[in-house]
């Protein structure tokens, strides 16, 4: 499952500034937006979708090319071959390819820039982030026994499962169940960016990696993203239980998280670098933990060469993941 907001898009230089003038260079365009469409009739901005919100990173990469335009509503291109032989993406039969050529203006050469979109008016960015928490029946002695990421009307939220806890530390299976979650609709004035949903941007686009574990004598009966700063941050709820009899005191929940960032004078929280990253579902081989807690990653467009800077990654693994410990002693951790 993937959030989209980042790709590779190519835009011509005279429709990188007011002037409608090719005098700079693609490198110097770092945060521009499209001015408009100098030629229609000739470049590749008069028949194909454009750019609507903000290009970062422009970078000249050849003159001309053959471009591959994607059927996957959430690619632009499949791959793109220059002539000096480089090729973005992996070039293979195409069903839309068009040839796009940079030109002069007299003694100036308007360059077409591969630069790195982030629209957010596209209906194929998926881009939000719930912040709404998701609760067990505390009341009814509910904990949280599972976990999972799901995305509805672009979205991407956290579902729990919860079962009945039982004496010395164990769960009734018969009781476990998923709960259900009201989708959040971003274009309703119901839901308030802030308080039930978070739009990732170029600017915040982080997401904390952290193992939260409840103290002893408590379980987890709640989970829920935050914004600390511009990361998405995880916290849980936590509350007391009784081994002996397994009864919660709901009175006395509370959340727990690691406010730990980037900027702490002391161990401050580290980056997990995502070197030249591909599209992950090319990959043939299981994934592995790369991470640890007081980590973060930073949502970016895949490699340039290897997919054309065309999907977002990380993905988010959509599987149901059960809580460690759950069927174990509740004075040891429970995370």
């Amino acid at each position: 499952m993937q959030v989209a907001f980042e790709f590779g898009h190519l835009e011509n230089e005279v429709d990188l500034n007011e002037g409608s003038t090719c005098w700079s260079k693609c490198d110097n365009y770092e945060h521009a937006r499209a001015q408009g469409c100098y030629a229609p009739s000739k470049q590749i901005c008069g028949s194909r979708k454009p750019c609507k919100g903000t290009m970062h990173n422009c970078r000249f990469i050849h003159a001309d090319a053959d471009v591959c335009y994607s059927s996957n509503p959430y690619r632009r291109y499949d791959w793109l071959h220059y002539e000096n032989g480089r090729t973005l993406g992996v070039r293979n039969s195409c069903a839309d390819q068009q040839k796009v050529d940079s030109w002069w203006r007299f003694l100036v050469h308007c360059s077409y820039c591969m630069c790195l979109c982030d629209d957010p008016t596209s209906q194929s960015s998926d881009r939000f982030l719930s912040l709404v928490a998701t609760e067990t029946n505390v009341d009814e002695g509910m904990v949280l026994t599972g976990v999972k990421l799901s995305k509805h009307k672009r979205v991407v939220m956290m579902e729990v499962q919860q079962g009945r806890a039982m004496p010395q530390g164990q769960v009734d299976p018969s009781s476990l169940e998923w709960i259900s979650v009201p989708p959040i609709d971003v274009d309703s004035t119901a839901f308030v960016e802030g308080q039930h949903y978070q739009t990732l941007t170029y600017e915040a686009r982080s997401m904390d990696l952290d193992e939260l574990k409840a103290p002893t004598d408590h379980v987890i009966t709640g989970t829920r993203f935050r914004m600390l700063g511009p990361h998405a941050n995880l916290e849980i709820r936590v509350t007391p239980i009784n081994f002996v009899d397994g009864k919660l005191n709901p009175n006395l929940s509370y959340w727990v998280s690691n406010d730990n960032t980037p900027v702490m004078s002391k161990s401050p929280r580290q980056e997990l670098k995502l070197y030249r990253p591909d599209d992950p579902s090319k990959s043939t081989i299981p994934s592995r933990m790369d991470s640890h807690s007081d980590m973060y990653v930073e949502f970016q467009a895949t490699d340039l060469d290897s997919d054309a800077s065309q999907m977002t990654v990380p993905y988010f693994d959509a599987q149901p993941v059960p809580l460690a410990t759950v069927m174990r002693n509740f004075s040891e951790t429970y995370s």
